[in-house]
């Protein structure tokens, strides 16, 4: 961890918990992993206070720890990265809000500052801040807080939150994975966990397989699965498990019951391994168990924030009609995806992560689109002799397609010869879809189309209507998707009229290369910009291969190159000619190093960022008679009756500037996320 890091941890926790929370922190962060013994010794504080400070930490996992089993010493270590996620906050309930409601928001908020709680404990809280709780009920010192103000609530100011509404907004953020059970293990360093785990299976292996390069092969993957199980849960890797923490619900899938998959809609969740979630205006939902301990789960809305920016660069590319169409893909996708890189990963994702193996069809993201959204305003139907359907076709899918009747009986010759143009338009100009083609599998009607399952041969799907109409505008702007340059899905399969999948490591790269082009452009102009174009493509070159290669006099682009390395954003190599090493006997190669620059954009942006956060706590203290005034309970909303046109104009200049310097915070966090997390 770089020096800039530390300094923007240790300012992020001592802004929101405290100088004795940051002090202990900072000596953690600063000499690593200590004993309790060892941390007092240079956090100079008694005991007890260090203890209340470790508390705090440890409760919102800012700190880890780990007693060995034939040890009576603990150890503690910050985890850096979760300070930096508080930084997130603002954006993590922003997000909940605009996905599930205010009601959602309000609790992550919650969960954000109490670190993890029970769920039990959250309702005892919540029914004592509605006024409703009875005598016997616990309250844990839990205080609730509302989104929209900075003071706890007590009985008598109720957040308006009731349990069923807590209970409704905790299962839809448990089953899209924004909230999530916490473990034993969560709260040990990474490293320990790794030790813990090799050791429960190295004496089996080595006993069962020597100890070659097949017993080590054998006990890396088991220790990887069992990492694994530690992190998500056992029930997460086990077939037809259901989410930890979540009582089995009724489900229409066993004995005596239809095996017909049940319809959803855009309020409930997707009632995975058989869960029966319902909606907040329905009247059955899944029930949390009291004793059930959740957090927030930073990794997870990693993945969100990575789709919204995805999404911005398809509006950048492709327009708004079909951003929103892979708006909805990414999210049906997300639901899936537990984490933007996966180190656990076994298989065709060990080198990528666990969102390369999740697919969606045409007919689930036709199922899933709202239909209140326009999907025609950015695609043009063109004439009919105007579109070249099967070359389209041939570069999208790869293969031969074959129609089929009611029946099963081929219809029609393969694609190709005299009959392939009339195969392979499976849609019109208009974007009809006429016919049912093979991509439909007969098993997977009942799943993909609900009541509309064909019952005989005369009862053909018919997607000749407003659905034909509709699924055709979908599949237009999927394909818009394909073919651009950018790739953003890959058709991958046949199945509900095409699957697709998309590749985030190769769209992250993507990603990086323009926000690294925008700051060289903005940092040392556009000639810069096709210097290192040149340079990523073709190597190591010298000025006068740039010179010709840009068409640019070499004196003009020695200043340029210059102010780039020393910058660090170019690099020089040195190839004498002889033995000399003389100046004029070398040879002087430019090169650009794409990991490089990388590290020095992150370096740079943490260093901003803790320059901005002194900036905004020094403007604070400056202000810190009139805040303390203005942030009176009985001043709060009547600031025109106690507070002088001087003050009132002080005090919205300080909020003006105080939300500059966090929009900027958050600017530069976004370039946090695609450089480091993504």
């Amino acid at each position: 961890m770089s020096q800039h890091a530390a300094e923007l941890c240790t300012l992020l926790v001592d802004e929101i918990y405290g100088e004795l929370s940051s002090r202990v922190f900072t000596v953690l962060l600063r000499l690593g992993r200590l004993s309790l013994l060892e941390l007092q010794r240079n956090v100079h504080l008694p005991v007890r206070q260090l203890k209340n400070g470790l508390a705090v930490l440890i409760q919102q996992h800012l700190v880890l720890y780990h007693t060995a089993p034939d040890e009576d010493v603990t150890f503690y270590e910050a985890d850096w990265e979760a300070a930096y996620s508080l930084v997130r906050s603002g954006k993590v309930i922003m997000l909940v809000g605009d996905r599930f409601g205010e009601t959602a928001a309000e609790v992550t908020s919650n969960l954000l500052l109490l670190g993890h709680a029970t769920m039990g404990d959250l309702a005892d809280a919540y029914s004592k801040a509605l006024g409703g709780g009875n005598s016997g009920a616990r309250n844990d010192g839990l205080a609730i807080l509302k989104p929209d103000n900075d003071h706890c609530l007590d009985a008598t100011q109720p957040s308006g939150m009731t349990l069923p509404q807590l209970d409704a907004a905790m299962s839809d953020l448990l089953q899209v994975g924004y909230v999530k059970q916490v473990r034993e293990e969560h709260f040990r360093p990474a490293t320990d966990n790794y030790n813990e785990a090799e050791k429960m299976f190295k004496a089996t292996v080595s006993l069962a397989n020597g100890t070659g390069t097949k017993a080590k092969a054998e006990l890396g993957l088991k220790v990887r699965r069992q990492l694994e199980r530690w992190r998500s849960g056992p029930e997460a890797n086990e077939p037809g498990g259901h989410k930890p923490g979540m009582k089995r619900g009724s489900t229409a899938y066993g004995p005596g019951k239809s095996g017909k998959r049940q319809k959803l809609n855009m309020e409930a969740a997707n009632g995975l391994n058989g869960l029966v979630s319902v909606g907040s205006d329905q009247t059955r939902r899944v029930p949390l168990e009291a004793n059930l301990v959740v957090r927030v789960d930073y990794e997870k809305f990693a993945v969100a924030f990575r789709n919204q920016e995805l999404v911005a660069l398809a509006n950048h590319k492709l327009g708004a009609a079909t951003s929103l169409v892979y708006a909805e893909l990414l999210q049906m996708m997300g639901d899936g995806i537990g984490r933007c890189r996966d180190e656990y990963a076994e298989g065709e994702n060990a080198d990528t992560s666990d969102a390369t193996v999740v697919t969606i069809s045409t007919l689930d993201l036709y199922k899933s689109f709202p239909a209140r959204l326009d999907l025609s305003s950015d695609i043009a139907d063109a004439p009919a002799e105007q579109i070249d359907s099967a070359g389209l076709e041939r570069s999208m899918r790869g293969k031969k397609r074959r129609r089929l009747n009611h029946e099963g009986a081929v219809v029609g010759g393969e694609a190709g010869g005299s009959d392939e143009g009339e195969d392979i338009k499976d849609m019109d100009e208009h974007g009809n879809v006429p016919e049912v083609i093979q991509d439909i599998d007969e098993s997977h009607w009942d799943r993909d189309f609900g009541d509309d399952v064909p019952t005989n041969g005369a009862d053909q799907m018919d997607l000749s209507g407003e659905r034909g109409r509709r699924i055709g505008q979908l599949k237009q702007h999927l394909q818009l998707l394909a073919e651009d340059s950018y790739h953003f899905i890959k058709l991958v399969g046949h199945t509900g009229l095409g699957e697709w999948r998309v590749d985030f490591r190769a769209l992250v790269g993507i990603l990086r290369q323009l926000e690294l082009e925008s700051i060289i452009t903005e940092r040392f102009g556009g000639s810069a910009l096709r210097l290192v174009r040149i340079l990523s493509e073709k190597g190591k070159l010298d000025e006068k291969q740039m010179s010709n290669l840009a068409l640019i006099k070499q004196k003009e682009i020695r200043v340029t190159l210059t102010a780039m390395h020393e910058a660090g954003f170019l690099e020089l190599q040195e190839v004498p000619r002889d033995n000399s090493r003389a100046p004029s006997r070398t040879i002087y190669l430019w090169f650009w190093d794409g990991e490089r620059c990388r590290q020095l954009v992150l370096e740079d942006a943490y260093k901003a960022m803790a320059r901005l956060l002194q900036r905004c706590a020094h403007e604070r203290r400056a202000m810190r008679a009139l805040l303390a005034k203005a942030e009176r309970t009985d001043v709060k909303g009547n600031e025109a009756l106690y507070l002088t046109g001087e003050e009132r104009a002080a005090l919205q200049g300080w909020r003006e500037k105080e939300e500059r310097l966090l929009a900027q915070v958050g600017r530069l966090d976004r370039a946090v996320g695609i450089f480091r997390d993504y």
